[in-house]
């Protein structure tokens, strides 16, 4: 990583990096490029269940029961500030 490439990713990324910053950031991101290096070298043994070549789970509790339309809506609409013709209003929020 070189100053170049720290101009040119600032340019990409439209910021302005200060001069006195600038080789701060070369050093910083040698050090996490070299970190990155080192965990990349990390063997994972023999597994192979990587990331999408596992069997899907769902791990979401089964639907129980559906409730009746308009169950709460009477008492909803009650408690609402303003209503019309059966729905709650609300200040505009987009010209």
């Amino acid at each position: 990583m070189e100053r170049a490439d720290i101009e040119k990713l600032a340019k990409l990324s439209r910021l302005d990096i200060a001069e006195n910053e600038m080789e701060s950031l070369v050093g910083d991101l040698r050090s996490i490029l070299g970190y990155v290096e080192e965990v990349q070298t990390i063997s994972t043994g023999a597994r192979n269940d990587s990331y999408g070549n596992s069997t899907p789970l769902n791990i979401m509790r089964a639907d129980e029961g559906e409730h009746p339309g308009g169950v709460s809506t009477e008492s909803l609409l009650k408690n609402a500030p303003r209503t019309t013709n059966g729905f709650i209003e609300v200040n505009q929020v987009f010209e």
